[in-house]
């Protein structure tokens, strides 16, 4: 699926459903920036399970067009133990590499990518195993994910005139591409079981 499509996908998606698509958004950034500035270690422990949640209701949103607030909190109810080592051990192995200069740093992000969709899909695994995992599946596929959040530079830019209000309907629309774009070139997360429905 090229990016084009993806983004086509999503903006289909996200018709009718911006205003949710949006809270979502927001309350993710929100809780977020709390849990970092309040208890800054909050945001080690509990920021696997919370962007597990966030990736979970926008898959949702992809596949049944409907967005619900109850479905970004869905990391906390299974598996918490792993996300939350998943979230420790991933934020420091990308630390590391971003000692080492600002590239590699960028390539394991990247490589680690799609590790909270992997817990997503499969509780039980170890954060290493989704680390391994996520890894093998972002071999060759790292420039892609690359270009197709550099195709959203000039939304990027836009946003800055106004004065960060298009950023509310950006995050959205590029977290929706990336499920689409993810689901039909790397990885099937659309098969995930939508649970709770």
């Amino acid at each position: 699926m090229s990016r084009q499509e993806a983004k086509r996908l999503a903006l289909d998606s996200l018709k009718g459903n911006w205003g949710y698509a949006i809270l979502i958004t927001v309350l993710y950034m929100i809780i977020s920036t709390a849990l970092g500035a309040a208890w800054g270690i909050g945001i080690l422990l509990l920021g696997s399970a919370l962007l597990v949640g966030f990736y979970y209701a926008f898959i949702n949103g992809s596949i049944t067009h409907q967005y619900s607030l109850e479905d970004l909190f869905f990391g906390f109810k299974e598996g918490l133990a792993n996300r939350i080592l998943l979230s420790i051990l991933k934020t420091i192995f990308i630390f590391l590499w971003s000692i080492l200069f600002i590239i590699p740093g960028i390539v394991k992000t990247y490589s680690y990518s799609l590790a909270e969709y992997i817990s997503l899909q499969n509780k039980d695994l170890t954060w290493k195993e989704c680390l391994n995992e996520s890894r093998r599946l972002m071999d060759g596929h790292k420039m892609e994910m690359f270009v197709l959040d550099l195709s959203f530079i000039g939304w990027m830019i836009l946003s800055v005139f106004t004065f960060g209000i298009g950023m509310l309907f950006l995050h959205p629309y590029m977290q929706a591409t990336k499920v689409e774009y993810i689901d039909a070139n790397i990885m099937p997360i659309k098969s995930i079981n939508v649970q709770g429905r």
